[in-house]
């Protein structure tokens, strides 16, 4: 038995403790690939002169942008999105990185992106990510709009991951992702 696994089996009681393969001290919720620059120097000094693990979700795979580097568009696009984004973020040493499958919405309305992402799905998705990696902090971007950035889904991150940080240590929302 390999000895990471042992901390996962249930104990007496039924109850399956944290499992430290995936704890992040830092976990970082954006709307598109791309977005994590905003903040990545500082998750590189957090790494790298403070020893910090990082996690990083993105909502959406950021499949309505332009592509100045090829023909690719729509799904396609999305796809080479995420192999980049999880390629750099490998390069700062985050291997823990999800993508939801919110729909990258055009706009500055955050209910039409909320809408158009599955508002529930995607908050349990993200509050099933945030009890696993229990970080210490959540980073995101705001949720209303600061000085001039308005794109509703960057609001909608905001929404999704300020909900979800209240969500996730509340036993009796989405019970089933905490019941043995």
């Amino acid at each position: 038995v390999f000895p990471a696994l042992l901390s996962t089996r249930p104990a007496a009681s039924g109850w399956i403790g944290p499992d430290e393969r995936w704890k992040a001290d830092i976990l970082l919720v954006v709307a598109h690939p791309d977005d994590e620059t905003a903040v990545g120097a500082y998750l590189a000094r957090a790494i790298y002169d403070e020893g910090k693990s990082v996690a990083i979700v993105y909502c959406n795979r950021g499949t309505g942008g332009g592509n100045s580097r090829g023909t690719e568009q729509a799904a396609a696009m999305g796809l080479i999105r995420e192999i980049e984004a999880r390629r750099a973020a490998s390069t700062i040493g985050i291997d823990r990185v999800w993508f939801l499958n919110g729909r990258d919405t055009p706009g500055q309305d955050v209910l039409r992106s909320l809408q158009e992402w599955g508002h529930g799905g995607i908050l349990e998705e993200l509050v099933r990510i945030v009890r696993l990696t229990r970080p210490e902090v959540i980073f995101t971007w705001l949720p209303h709009v600061v000085a001039g950035e308005n794109h509703g889904d960057h609001q909608a991150a905001g929404v999704i991951a300020t909900e979800a940080f209240d969500c996730a240590g509340n036993p009796t929302v989405f019970p089933a992702q905490v019941t043995a």
